[in-house]
């Protein structure tokens, strides 16, 4: 998911400042985690190891009328529930969803052996 991201920014690095595929495949390991919302206000978390179960979530935001909703994944996208966990942002005192990016002061999966 996001070495795409990554190759796509190296395509465009200049000649003086190639990059090695060294360099490449630790920047997809380290990977972001968090990805930003999409345009439907969807946020995705990338685990670094997949799990048997998918982990809760626990987001805690800057402003506390925001509450993190987790979407539950279609029956055919259940192989994405081991590495993959996406959510939403509910505004309570607007009583809707947030389809922007809002500060976020921490997130916690909490997955049981």
């Amino acid at each position: 998911m996001y070495a795409n991201d990554v190759h796509a920014a190296v395509s465009q690095v200049q000649e003086a400042d190639k990059v090695t595929a060294v360099q490449v495949e630790a920047m997809i390991a380290a990977g972001p985690g968090l990805f930003p919302p999409n345009q439907a206000g969807v946020w995705t978390i990338v685990t670094s190891v997949p799990m048997r179960i998918a982990p809760r979530l626990i987001v805690e935001f800057e402003d506390p009328r925001y509450q993190a909703e987790v979407i539950e994944l279609r029956p055919g996208d259940t192989r994405l529930a081991t590495v993959r966990v996406r959510f939403r942002v509910f505004d309570q005192k607007a009583n809707a969803y947030v389809k922007t990016s809002v500060p976020i002061l921490s997130i916690a999966l909490d997955a049981e052996f």
